[in-house]
């Protein structure tokens, strides 16, 4: 149910955008009037992404089984092309509970986007990928990376925190809390701080479970709280690409928080776990590449 009314939404949204845009003589009404042509000739960028998928696909299937000799140009050439400069900072410094999150400058002024990997420490091809983006070389722009999330459940492979909470059902946090919260408020003040123009939350999905049927399969799948925030780059990721749309992040979600709370747009990638990690963790490098692709970011 909740992916029927998810695809209502879109097409609603979607349907009332293209109309205004073809009163207004937009861009909009060639990409509608042809969708293949469209995607190759009216954005040429995200044409090439597209057609990268592919080979990128293939190159990864071809690297060795240890994740630690994978590098970013590995999977996406593209997002190491630029020169960037690269800072540090530490968040909850001091404490148990203290993170790096690593930031890439491109040459350029641009917009920021915020990738956070590994709030469930099991999904590993969430904070793989997001580990591998620390390489990444935008020529326009901010990307600020915090991945393992949850440094505790990435290094023991487990979803929850040492206290078996679950990080992403605690935010916003609280700094005087149990430790899932006091994660949660550290992230969160740090997104507030860095207000960026997208946030990016990398997990992953075992899909429906026996025990549970009624369950969203969220394979490949990506997850908006408000489409009207960047219904663009949902209709980019979703009718012009291969993943399909879900609503209602979970309460307590980052994705939920900060786009509520802080008013910054956020969406989750959800890979699936039945493919072999180089696969997903290609899928959410390429998810990633797409979007900087659509800031105009590299």
């Amino acid at each position: 149910m909740r992916r029927f009314l998810s695809f209502v939404l879109i097409f609603v949204l979607f349907t009332g955008c293209a109309a205004e845009n073809t009163a207004a003589g937009a861009a909009v009404e060639t990409a509608s009037a042809d969708a293949t042509v469209g995607t190759a000739a009216a954005d040429a960028t995200v044409g090439t992404a597209a057609a990268d998928a592919t080979v990128g696909t293939a190159s990864a299937l071809d690297l060795p089984e240890d994740s630690k000799n994978w590098k970013l140009s590995d999977f996406a050439p593209a997002l190491c092309e630029a020169d960037a400069e690269e800072e540090r900072y530490f968040i909850a410094e001091g404490t148990e509970w203290e993170n790096t999150v690593v930031v890439r400058r491109g040459a350029q002024e641009g917009p920021s986007v915020y990738i956070v990997g590994g709030i469930h420490g099991d999904e590993t091809a969430g904070w793989t990928a997001a580990n591998l983006l620390k390489e990444v070389c935008p020529k326009a722009g901010t990307v600020y990376i915090l991945s393992p999330a949850n440094v505790y459940g990435a290094e023991h492979d487990k979803r929850t925190t040492r206290s078996d909470r679950d990080l992403n059902r605690n935010f916003p946090g609280d700094p005087e809390g149990w430790d899932a919260e006091r994660i949660a408020a550290s992230i969160y003040a740090d997104v507030e701080a860095c207000s960026p123009d997208l946030l990016i939350d990398l997990h992953e999905t075992k899909g429906p479970q026996e025990s549970a049927p009624e369950r969203d399969d969220l394979r490949n799948a990506v997850i908006v709280n408000d489409v009207a925030q960047i219904s663009d780059l949902v209709w980019e990721l979703t009718v012009e690409g291969d993943l399909t749309l879900m609503g209602s992040p979970p309460e307590g979600s980052v994705n939920r928080a900060v786009s509520e709370q802080l008013g910054i747009p956020a969406v989750t990638l959800e890979t699936w776990r039945g493919e072999v990690l180089k696969e997903r963790v290609a899928r959410q490098i390429r998810f990633v590449e797409k979007v900087l692709t659509f800031y105009g970011m590299l």
